[in-house]
Formats: structure tokens, sequence, C-alpha cells
């Protein structure tokens, strides 16, 4: 299958998350309820068929969440690699094979030393529990003797589009990916005891291509397998806030249940704000480090950040990711078993299984820990290796745990757990609403409190904040120091998009003739605060000023449109369109027929009772009827063929006594109101008929 026909099937697929289904399948082939993500994928003939769909869902159900899915390509993130093809007796070496007349290999870099994870392996051995990390990536090789008892296989699952066999997880030998999935596990397994296991979960295929619906399907399938730990090495330059928003609500869903998620921050050296999910404030986005060499080019006991690791501020830490050594899936015939074949690759992908491996040494010995608190102990084993704090080009630094195994008996102030929302997007629609923070304290002591980083743009009152002005700023969550933990800070960005003005017409329709005075159009800008003012389609009918006044100049039909202009805070809008009809001859205003006077209508008698009293009388009782001038009370013996018996001319509490009422027989008596109009009588509808046994 070519990359074209790959992306054609990707594209045939529409996200659509909504509280019901469609009421319609708008052309669809089939269309499936994924439960765990809680959202529904449409399927079409056509690529084309679905992007016609998406425009009519988004148009019947705007406030939905409704996309067609995109190809994601897993760039080369193997900066530097040796990988064998062929092997001979000269070449064959255990932990390494590679190609001679490429030269020697680069060093490896032992980052599991550099981090401390070879003593915390050897120290945490007979730690209880078992830590699952799930490697959503490009599968992983189940036949590596490396992943022999640490594979979770009975989980493992194949999400890859080129396969629909749930089994085929396995990281294919010649894909384009290049072993990528095997590479990072490796990492983990080879940084941490047996206690720890994997877990493949693999969205790319053969030709290193997978999809954001892919992506956000292995995401949701660990969180339905109670994954508590994470590892992404991978990313996405482009996506939309729609895709982005949907993914993020999936890691929400991840979070609330405790995973720690681990994303690579992308190897571009450029921003990590242009690669996501690294720059979802729900993620821990990692970048990379490598042993710094010295005037003699041999390392110096100290690191420096790698020159392709992506940075910014929302890097938080980095690992060891050049020339790194890890397993390799098997493409060589004839190995024993138990041959450790192994390649070196470079790449803010390999610095994620790092983290992610600590992250399951922390989640080993506290499970009820969440994302924010395992945070909080990697600030507290952080070592700088650039300014002191927090800096854009390493974050917090590197994570040191040589000494995580005696955490209990940690010296010193730690940092303070702070659990709250992704970045917000907002709009101008939103002005002077006041949204909730969703923050809280999720380890330490401290008091919670929140900065605004732009008064203008954003409001802060206690727990809430209130949009002020279109623009990019942040909201500062800070919690104080206390006599056992360090004052601790969180950034969230919130990013304000600038409103939808709107326009109220006085009118759609003007007709006008040849002859007419000049007149004005007029509309109300209802929401923004541009200028606004009138034009009217190139024309021979008529002119328009800016204020909306119309001369007219010749016959014919031509569209007025009402414009407010763009601002800083509001979009350009557009009114609907203003038609103006101008006619040969002067309009000569149509008479209209006098109309017919309002007819007289009577309501029907309500609460009528009828009850027999002794000595052939009835007590009858209703209630007045507006603008009845009498009322006729009528009896029948069969409840039809009623007879008028008597009128009277108010309403409430009456005795009826009638020689025509015969004792111990039984009678129905009805009655309705009427009146007199220009000589002419008009009756209301009779009441309900009730039933009368006449007394003896």
């Amino acid at each position: 299958m070519t990359e074209a026909q790959k992306k054609e099937e990707i594209e045939r697929r529409i996200v659509f998350k909504n509280d019901k289904a469609p009421k319609d399948n708008y052309g669809a082939r089939e269309i499936f309820y994924y439960e765990t993500g809680g959202y529904f994928i449409i399927e079409y003939d056509t690529a084309k068929n679905a992007k016609k769909a998406v425009k009519k869902l988004t148009k019947d159900y705007p406030k939905a969440v409704v996309f067609q899915d995109r190809m994601v390509k897993l760039e080369n993130v193997a900066k530097s690699k040796k990988i064998n093809s062929k092997i001979t007796t000269k070449t064959k070496k255990r932990g390494q094979l590679r190609d001679e007349p490429q030269g020697p290999p680069p060093t490896p870099f032992d980052g599991w030393d550099a981090i401390g994870l070879t003593k915390l392996k050897e120290d945490a051995k007979d730690w209880s529990g078992e830590v699952t990390v799930a490697v959503i990536d490009s599968g992983i090789d189940k036949k590596h003797p490396l992943f022999k008892d640490r594979l979770d296989r009975a989980n493992s699952i194949n999400f890859a589009i080129d396969s629909e066999d749930k089994t085929a997880y396995d990281d294919p030998p010649k894909a384009a990916s290049g072993g990528h999935g095997t590479h990072v596990a490796g990492i983990i397994v080879k940084g941490t005891p047996k206690q720890v296991k994997v877990m493949a979960v693999r969205v790319f295929d053969l030709m290193g291509s997978s999809s954001i619906m892919t992506i956000t399907l292995g995401v949701d399938y660990a969180r339905e397998k109670k994954a508590p730990v994470l590892n992404m090495s991978l990313g996405h330059a482009s996506p939309t806030q729609k895709e982005k928003d949907w993914m993020n609500d999936s890691f929400k869903k991840s979070l609330a249940e405790g995973a720690v998620i681990c994303v690579a921050s992308g190897n571009e050296y450029t921003d990590t704000i242009h690669s996501f999910p690294a720059s979802s404030g729900l993620t821990m986005a990692i970048g990379s480090m490598e042993p710094h060499k010295g005037e003699d080019g041999k390392p110096d006991g100290t690191y420096v950040k790698s020159d392709f690791s992506n940075n910014g501020k929302l890097l938080d830490f980095v690992a060891p990711g050049r020339n790194i050594d890890s397993a390799h899936v098997i493409n060589v015939e004839g190995l024993p078993e138990d041959y450790n074949y192994t390649c070196i690759m470079s790449g803010t992908s390999m610095a994620t299984p790092y983290v992610a491996a600590e992250a399951a040494m922390v989640k080993m010995k506290h499970p009820e820990y969440n994302q924010w608190d395992v945070y909080a102990i990697f600030q507290d084993y952080a070592k700088d290796i650039a300014p002191e704090g927090k800096d854009i080009d390493t974050g917090y630094g590197y994570i040191d745990f040589h000494d995580y195994a005696n955490d209990d008996n940690f010296h010193g102030k730690r940092y303070q757990g702070i659990s709250t929302d992704s970045d917000f997007i907002k709009s101008m629609d939103d002005v002077n609403k006041s949204i909730k923070l969703n923050t809280k304290i999720t380890k330490g002591d401290g008091e919670l409190s929140f900065k605004s980083s732009d008064p203008n743009k954003l409001q802060i009152n206690g727990n809430e904040m209130t949009i002020k002005g279109a623009g990019e700023c942040e909201v500062i969550a800070t919690v104080s120091e206390t006599a056992k933990y360090k004052k601790t800070e969180r950034h969230i960005k919130v990013y304000v998009r600038k409103g939808t003005q709107e326009i109220k017409l006085a009118q759609n329709d003007v007709k006008k003739a040849i002859g007419d005075k000049p007149f004005y159009v007029k509309a109300k800008l209802v929401k923004g605060d541009g200028k606004m003012k009138f034009v009217a389609n190139k024309n021979d009918v008529l002119d328009v000023t800016e204020k909306g006044k119309v001369t007219i100049k010749g016959k014919g039909q031509t569209e007025i449109f009402a414009i407010a202009k763009s601002t800083k805070n509001y979009n350009r809008c557009v009114s609907e369109v203003i038609k103006v009809t101008v006619s040969a001859k002067k309009a000569v205003a149509k008479t209209t027929k006098k109309a017919a006077p309002r007819q007289i209508v009577l309501d029907k008698i309500r609460n009528f009772i009828a009850k027999a009293l002794k000595y052939r009388k009835v007590k009858l009782k209703w209630k007045a009827v507006k603008g009845a001038t009498g009322y006729q009370i009528a009896y029948s013996t069969k409840k039809k063929n009623f007879k008028i018996i008597k009128t009277v001319s108010k309403a409430g509490k009456m005795v009826l006594k009638s020689r025509k009422l015969k004792r111990s027989k039984t009678y129905y008596f009805a009655v309705r109101a009427y009146t007199k109009a220009k000589g002419k009588y008009i009756y209301g509808k009779y009441s309900v008929i009730k039933k009368v046994r006449i007394r003896r």
C-alpha cells in the first residue's frame, strides 16, 4: 500500500464526540461507539465523502467535537544509529551488531547508571507489587530475550492500520520505524527490576504511519487496562485545536485514574510548544541530555542538553538521549534464542522511557500517587545542568534516583503536588464569565493562591478567573512554603481567541422604485466593539455610504452588507444580506381589505354542578362566563335531544322546580351562556352533562 492509499484509508474516518449519536448516518458505511473513550467512529467509502460529512455534522452539532482523522508519521527520531543487516563471525559481538564499513560505532551512553537506575534496580529487587508501563509506539519484539519475562503479552495489542489482527503487536523487523518501540521498551526493562512490565500498544504500521485517532485509541486502551504509566515517544507538529481537545480529554480521564504520562519533547531544536502531546499541560515533556566533553574530548562527568532536543517553558525534565544502546528487533536469521540484539539510537524518544522507568519505580513504592505527586518527587530529586531552577533548555534538569530507595529518610524540604486543569482555550465569547480553576494540592500542606500574568487579559478572584481580553497569558498557581515543604508553582497557560461579533439588521428585504428619495438601511452591533460600515455589491442600481445612506441610480436588484471591523478582541464580522429591489415604476401601495370585525366567542360553562333536592327540586350551580348576558338550562331524559327548560340572566346558585320533572325519574342537565350582538344571539358551548335522579 502506497502512502497516498494509506492517507486515503485514514481520512475515511471521522471522530464524533457528543452526548448522543447522530440522528442520521450522513451517508456513512459504518458507525461504531467506543465506550471506553466515549466517542463515535464513523467510516465512509471515501475520504471525500468523510470531508463532506464533517461539514454537515459540524453545522448540525455545533457543540460536538467533529474532525476527520489525519495521518501522523513517526519521525526519524534516531539521530544516530548503527544497525546491522548482516552478521559475520568478525562483527558478531554480544550487545551490539554493526557493519564494518561504517567504522567504529559511537560510544554508548550508560544513561541508567548516570541517573541512578542501575543502583535503584538492585535496591528495589525485593520490593512488592507490579507496575506496567504502556509503550504506545511501533510495537515490541516479543521474540527478543530481553522481554522474555517482562512483556505483558495478555494485554498487548495492535491498533495499527496495516492489520486487523489485534494480537499482531510485534514490532515488525523491516518496518520504517526501525524497531523504535522495541528500543524504547528495552530502555525501560533494562533500568528496572522484574516487577516492572511493559505492555505493547502498537499504533504505527509498517510504513511508520499512524493517525490522531489511532494514537488516542492507544491512550484509552492503556487506561482501560489500568496501566499506571504511559510512555509516548512520539509527537505531532500541527494538530488542530479540536484534535488537541479530544486527546486531552483522554489524558484527563487517565490522570483521574492515577496514571503518569511521559511524552517526548521532540527533536527539532525548537520550542516544545510546537510538538503535541508534549505541549499539553497534562503530560510530562522530556528532553534529551548527554555527557559533556572536556578539552581532551572525553566526558568530564557533567551533562549538557543535546543539540537536537526541543526546549521552551513547557519542557519539564531531561534524561539520557544520545547514543543509547538498547534492544533492537531481531532481523537476522540463525541467532541463538538468548542473543541480545541491540542498536544505538539517539533522540528524545530515548530520553522519555528513562523517566517512565523512574515513574514506574515511584508508583511501585507509592501506588496511590497521581502524576502531580510523582512530579513533585521528580522535583525533589532533580539535578540542574543549567541555571538553577527550571529553565527553557533543560526544565528542572535530570532526575537522579541513586538514593531513591532511601526516600523515607529524605533530608530537606520537599516540593508539593499541584493538580490542575490543562491549558485553557477560551474566546472573547466567554468575556466576563467566571471560570472555575479546578486546582488542588495533592501533596503538601501549603496555602494555594493564584495570580494572573496579565490582568488586562485575565483577572483572578479567589479560585475563579474572568476573561477580559484576547491573547495569551498565564495563571500562576502557587502553594506557599511551610516547615516541611518548599514553595511550589504551576503555570497554567490561558489562550483567549478573538470573539465573534454579532450584527442585527433592521430589515432584510427592501423594495423601492426609480424616483424614490434617498433612504437609510439600519443595523445594530449587538456584540463586539468594531466600527461598523455599510457596503454594496458592485452594481448600477444604487450607491450606499458607510453610514447606510442609499441613493437609487437605476432599475434592478443588489445586496448591501453591514461590516464590523476587526479589533484586538474581536474578528471581522459580515452581516446577513440586505436585498434591495428597485422597480421601473414607483411602487403603489396596495390597498388592504378592511379587517372583518372580530367574532364574539363565549367560553364553555365551567364548574357546573347539579344536585337533587326534596319535592322535585334540583339545585344548580356554575361560574359566570365573561361577556354573557344570560344562560339557558337544558334537560333531557336520554342524554340527547336536550330542551330548554329555563333561561336566567345571572350565573351562580339557583333551585329549579318544574312540573315537567317527574318523581323517581332520571334527567340529564346542561347549561350554556349566550349574548346578543347587532340583533343576533350568540351562544357558547354547553357545559358538561350532569345526571340527576328526582326525589319523591
